[in-house]
């Protein structure tokens, strides 16, 4: 990953793309800024996968 680019996650419905970025999301928005673009899950959603996931909300 080059720091300052757009990455694009792409594959097959079932595949893992929603649960793989939101676990490298979490990790690295342990030191830096992080946004979760999406146009299928409401934020409800994304926040239960997040703590689902142990990812913690920062304060």
């Amino acid at each position: 990953m080059v720091p300052g680019s757009a990455i694009l996650i792409g594959g097959n419905p079932g595949a893992g793309k929603s649960t793989l970025l939101l676990q490298t999301l979490c990790k690295l928005a342990e030191g830096m800024k992080t946004l979760y673009v999406t146009g299928e899950e409401s934020l409800q959603q994304v926040a239960m996968r997040a703590i689902v996931s142990g990812c913690q909300r920062p304060t």
